[in-house]
């Protein structure tokens, strides 16, 4: 079985992890549960990608971000729409729409 870093190094040419990857890493290759918070730019990908290289097997990645990315660009639209109406002096939309 190949080491952490030499996966590091090999795929994304790096030769050390960024702060709290390594030990989120090694939980995940031990079979522990794990939840990880990072930061954006935090590096989270590279922490269920080495250890799915190492293992055998399917890796099952859950991530909010394309729930996210609906909610703020639903807030997003919505706040520009209701600052066009002011301008406008009508509405364009429902205010009662969602997205889903």
């Amino acid at each position: 079985m190949l080491h952490p870093l030499q996966i590091l190094e090999q795929y994304w040419g790096h030769t050390g992890f960024r702060p709290n990857q390594q030990k989120i890493i090694e939980a995940v290759l031990e079979n522990e549960d794990c939840l990880a918070l990072l930061p954006t730019g935090g590096g989270k990908s590279v922490c269920f990608q080495v250890p799915a290289l190492i293992k055998e097997g399917i890796c099952i990645v859950v991530s909010p971000l394309i729930a996210l990315e609906v909610h703020l660009s639903y807030h997003s639209l919505h706040v520009h729409v209701e600052k066009y109406e002011l301008v406008l002096k009508k509405p364009l939309i429902s205010h009662d729409f969602k997205p889903f």
